[in-house]
């Protein structure tokens, strides 16, 4: 139970007997969590921005013909290329690259790196 004995002191009853809870020592600890509140906001915000984003890649719908081709055209550019490079950069899914891949480097075409 509080009862309010002017401003700006409060009484607390508890089973130990009163305390004072000073009005200033509260508006103080509010002040402070406050503070906290916003130290903990801003480390959330920075965390939020390290977390990678999604990417979506849009799979189009060729014949594998058409993307053993054009796997091959890329490669002849030089790059070294993951997988992953020539789904985003083909939009062909990784199963069907991968079975390209492997087949290219069994005719000799291409040479799949151990380190890769």
């Amino acid at each position: 139970m509080k009862a309010t004995v002017g401003y700006p002191t409060e009484i607390e009853t508890t089973n130990l007997g009163y305390r004072l809870v000073l009005e200033d020592e509260v508006i103080a600890e509010n002040s402070l969590l406050k503070r906290e509140l916003a130290k903990v906001n801003n480390r959330i915000m920075e965390l939020e921005k390290r977390i990678p984003q999604e990417n979506v890649i849009v799979l189009r719908d060729i014949s594998r013909e058409q993307a053993k081709r054009e796997i091959r055209q890329l490669y002849k550019t030089g790059r070294t290329l993951y997988c992953s490079d020539l789904v985003k950069e083909l939009g062909v899914d990784l199963k069907t690259v991968a079975e390209i891949c492997n087949e290219l480097e069994a005719n000799g075409e291409l040479v799949i790196g151990e380190n890769i």
